[in-house]
């Protein structure tokens, strides 16, 4: 059954956002969904084929590696099975890589829209105003020249301490007279979609259009006027993404992910762009929504029924693109965006625990992949927010069946066995080599000093992934566990070197564990550079954690040391 959305005549202060029918189909009347130019067959092929191709070359050599020692035992069956899986896994973003690479992005001559009225939106929830908010006033004067388009800025505060929102309206207050405005909630109902949602209720029919900013995230002006242009020459399109790039920060972990962002972040926002086209996915912050279309097909209901993951959809953006996708609408991604950025969590423990949150959020999706009506591409998007942490689940029985097996392959099979392995570390590098290239191409005068942050940044990673592989798998554990995760407002860490002993005493453990199995030679020394990076996890971790003098404020237009 399709269902086709009409707009209600209701009051000028009121826009109705109801809950979306998950078992219907939708369509929004008021959808242009004329002939669209989508995504390049060619680039989508590419970017299935490629991961799949490279999944049967790494099977095929680990079929005769195993074999040359005599049949297929069980183990190596699965190991195979599994390994195949991750190398094919792994190979799509090197797929997108080269399809940025290819990608023509010259810029677009757009023909000019209606003026848009804008309104900025910045979800706080008990983050230090004086951090937050004056940073979106900043961006909300430097809009106020003559432009075709008007905005105002809107604080949508969920903060629950009284401190915090006593201060927020102070802050707001001192602005007078830019059009901001602060609007508080009492109860965080349905968290940040609920923010969104109530203001669009109430305040949404005044307004074009709006832009999301989370706490941690900026956009500067020129990027704001861009966006809205483009939302405005292209009224068969609700949705319009960036892709952010992370600002430096003060510890090397931040540094650490600003040089990843800014050295192989826009070549990958290139590709993604490329083969999406028009059903793209959504960040949650950071981009432009046409407001309406939002309303009137992006309501979330609540999930129902028994067992897990029931109730407030958290990962709520893959979501709401996936819903104005099936509605007709055409949601993009903006290539190339210099002025987009979100700050990176202060240290490792902080990182994970906004990620545990993501975990549950993209587990839901399982649940959400069954309603009717969503195109392929949208349920891919949720598909891949789900393997994005099984990864690391498959990658932990990976190394548990390498270890149970045979290690002492020789001669024919142990050369198979090493080819199989150096084809997915090259393909794990493939990436940030095409994103060194891509950069140094941009800023040829800064060229070593963009293969030198990226050599680091890579080393550095390297010696972190074990660490942060164990702990996704207990953060998977902890969602099928139904344990509650709360949210976790951007913090500053000042933790200890116990702290992070204490944090990381699993990975020590089983660090010393597999030291002392490769001591007694029940594993061989391929295992030994596993076994001292989760070893020494805790000092790795700290370090990260230390604050960085230099480059502090420098954002994205040339290179920061790590």
């Amino acid at each position: 059954m399709l269902k086709r959305v009409q707009r209600e005549q209701v009051s000028p202060q009121t826009l109705l956002m109801p809950d979306q029918d998950l078992r219907a189909s939708c369509a929004d009347v008021a959808a242009p969904g004329a002939d669209r130019q989508h995504a390049p067959s060619a680039a989508r092929l590419l970017l299935f084929g490629l991961p799949i191709v490279f999944s049967a070359v790494v099977a095929a050599i680990l079929v005769a590696a195993f074999q040359n020692d005599g049949q297929l035992t069980w183990s190596e069956t699965a190991l195979i099975a599994l390994m195949a899986l991750l190398s094919g896994w792994e190979a799509i973003p090197s797929a997108n890589a080269i399809i940025g690479m290819c990608a023509a992005h010259s810029p677009q001559t757009l023909a000019p829209g209606k003026n848009l009225t804008v309104a900025i939106l910045a979800t706080i929830r008990n983050e230090n105003a004086n951090d937050v908010i004056p940073g979106k006033l900043k961006l909300l004067r430097s809009l106020q020249n003559p432009s075709r388009h008007s905005f105002d800025l809107h604080i949508l505060s969920d903060s629950s301490l009284r401190a915090h929102i006593d201060e927020e309206l102070r802050v707001v207050k001192a602005a007078f007279p830019l059009p901001v405005s602060h609007h508080h909630r009492p109860f965080n109902s349905d968290f940040k979609s609920g923010n969104i949602r109530d203001w669009i209720s109430r305040h949404g029919a005044e307004y074009d259009a709006f832009i999301i900013l989370d706490a941690d995230s900026e956009l500067d002006n020129g990027t704001v006027l861009v966006l809205a242009d483009a939302l405005a020459a292209d009224p068969g399109c609700a949705l319009i993404q960036t892709i952010p790039q992370v600002l430096p920060g003060n510890t090397r972990w931040q540094r650490m992910q600003s040089v990843a962002s800014r050295h192989y972040g826009e070549l990958q926002g290139m590709g993604l762009s490329a083969w999406m086209g028009d059903e793209a996915n959504y960040y949650g912050h950071n981009a432009i929504i046409r407001t309406r279309a939002f309303a009137a097909c992006a309501g979330l209901p609540h999930i129902k029924g028994h067992g897990l993951w029931n109730g407030t959809i958290l990962s709520h953006d893959f979501v709401e693109a996936a819903l104005l996708r099936r509605a007709g609408w055409a949601v993009r991604i903006l290539p190339a965006t210099v002025g987009s950025f979100e700050q990176a969590p202060v240290d490792i423990i902080a990182h994970l625990k906004r990620d545990a949150r993501w975990c549950l959020g993209n587990f839901q999706h399982s649940r959400i992949l069954r309603t009717t009506g969503l195109l392929a591409v949208s349920r891919f998007h949720l598909v891949s927010g789900i393997l994005a942490y099984l990864s690391s689940a498959v990658w932990l029985a990976t190394l548990v069946l390498w270890a149970l097996r045979d290690n002492t392959q020789t001669g024919v099979g142990g050369m198979l066995s090493a080819s199989a392995f150096l084809l997915i570390a090259l393909n794990l590098l493939l990436p940030r080599v095409l994103g060194v290239l891509h950069t140094t191409r941009r800023m040829p005068l800064r060229q070593w000093s963009v293969i030198g942050t990226a050599i680091v940044e890579t080393l550095f990673s390297s010696l972190l992934a074990p660490a942060l592989m164990l702990q996704r798998v207990k953060i998977i554990g902890s969602v099928f566990a139904n344990r509650k995760l709360d949210w976790v407002p951007f913090e500053r860490s000042n933790r200890s070197l116990v702290d992070y002993c204490i944090f990381h005493g699993l990975e020590v453990l089983l660090g010393l564990g597999l030291i002392a199995c490769l001591e007694r030679g029940y594993l061989t020394f391929w295992f030994l550079p596993l076994a001292v990076c989760l070893a020494v996890t805790p000092l790795l971790s700290w370090l990260a954690a230390q604050p960085m003098t230099s480059g502090t404020h420098e954002k994205l237009n040339g290179t920061t040391p790590l």
